[in-house]
């Protein structure tokens, strides 16, 4: 089975409540993460267990997630672990430390599945770039 890890963070100029308030603020979310499309069911409800659907764009290709909150930390940390199309398995962390006087925010990305084996190396730098991209999208948005 093929798997890669992405993970980037930043220093933000909010304490973790404050970022932790406009992460879950669903009407912003397109504009900071680069590969959200859609949430089809409406947006998602942030506890320990909720199920939701989001809709991706991957290397300009269209692609359904499923997702559980398996870790809810308000202000602190929330994991998601998702299954999407030809099998691959996801998990996707988000984390909110104090640093001085705001915070430090991280985006984590794991994903596997034997059908990726084939371009892993490819998908892994691309997914990276994305990941990247909406880290320092998120930190623009707050100031």
């Amino acid at each position: 089975m093929a798997s890669a890890h992405v993970s980037h963070s930043t220093e933000l100029p909010a304490t973790p409540q404050d970022a932790w308030k406009r992460f879950a603020d669903f009407s912003v979310y397109s504009a900071w993460n680069v590969n959200h499309v859609d949430f089809p069911d409406g947006p998602p409800t942030l506890a320990s267990g909720a199920e939701f659907r989001e809709q991706l764009q991957v290397r300009r290709a269209p692609a359904e997630v499923k997702w559980v909150v398996s870790t809810f930390a308000p202000d602190r940390e929330i994991v998601l672990d998702g299954k999407g199309p030809m099998g691959i398995k996801l998990r996707q962390t988000f984390t909110f430390e104090p640093a001085g006087e705001g915070s430090r925010f991280a985006n984590t990305l794991e994903f596997s599945a034997v059908a990726l084996k084939p371009m892993i190396s490819a998908l892994e730098k691309e997914v990276g770039k994305t990941v990247a991209e909406s880290v320092q999208r998120f930190r623009a948005q707050l100031g």
